[in-house]
């Protein structure tokens, strides 16, 4: 199993994070010891601490004569809170959470976009928050999270058993997060933090789409955010794959945002993925 930093995104975290960086700046309870990661990608994970880089100092990024932004494409789509309140249900009768079952929706949906037949491993970065396995105190800022590396084996015969399927997906990664010292894989990744500042461009080809619920929220207390807007891009084309799922929620409806790097990817294609989602989510 490989890591990835989430540094690959520095930049693009701080934009998904920064309602929550904005609330968490604005704290009265502003401790000696907070650290406030801006610019993020200055910094890397080491341990129980973060140190700030010396040699990468920001520099002016090279002009480019075909701008990155206009290979980039976006497309929001969204569920009824029925769907969402059904989903949380089979999530705690199954005992997973959502991101485990989303993840094989999507995944499988994909599969089905793609018209395959055969038995089919598609590999997913998926992006996981680390921040309670830190044990931080809560006035500290900022957004702390890995990409694994996720398989998902999937033929048609498997596309009907999407929970159990899940729950093993579930088990999977978390005993691998509790039991890998992913923190030691982690440290020290000033290559990718060089790239990184260097605006290169290092997608992993063998990579089928990244996966992200950061901004995933249940809205149930009145003490929560009521609306959490997920916003990412590949402008500066930084994530390891072509293609990044983002999932959310606004006002207790369940939101995807897809944006993908529209040179590689077919816009034909997205909207049929689209609509297999749709097709899975309403067999739930």
């Amino acid at each position: 199993m490989s890591f990835h930093h989430v540094t690959v995104d520095a930049k693009n975290l701080f934009y998904v994070g920064r309602q929550y960086l904005l609330l968490c700046s604005s704290s009265p309870n502003n401790l000696k010891n907070n650290i406030f990661l801006e610019p993020m990608e200055k910094y890397l994970f080491n341990k129980y601490s973060y140190e700030k880089i010396s040699d990468l100092e920001l520099k002016p990024r090279p002009i480019r004569p075909n701008p990155i932004t206009s290979r980039t494409s976006v497309r929001h789509f969204y569920f009824s809170k029925q769907i969402l309140m059904q989903l949380k249900d089979q999530c705690r009768v199954h005992g997973i959470r959502l991101n485990s079952i989303l993840t094989l929706i999507t995944a499988n949906a994909y599969y089905l976009a793609c018209d395959y037949n055969e038995e089919k491993i598609l590999k997913i970065h998926m992006m996981v928050n680390i921040r309670p396995q830190l044990k931080l105190d809560y006035e500290q800022t900022g957004m702390f999270a890995t990409v694994f590396d996720c398989f998902v084996n999937i033929n048609q015969q498997s596309i009907s058993s999407i929970w159990s399927n899940a729950v093993k997906q579930h088990h999977d990664l978390h005993h691998r997060i509790k039991e890998k010292e992913y923190i030691m894989n982690c440290k020290n990744d000033t290559d990718l933090l060089k790239m990184i500042n260097n605006n290169e461009y290092f997608s992993c080809d063998d990579v089928h789409f990244a996966f992200s619920n950061l901004g995933l929220l249940s809205n149930t207390n009145h003490n929560q955010i009521e609306e959490h807007y997920f916003g990412v891009s590949l402008i500066e084309q930084r994530w390891t794959s072509s293609i990044l799922v983002g999932i959310s929620t606004i006002k207790d409806h369940l939101c995807f945002t897809i944006t993908y790097n529209k040179n590689k990817v077919e816009k034909d294609f997205i909207e049929k993925w689209i609509e297999k989602i749709y097709y899975l989510l309403e067999q739930i």
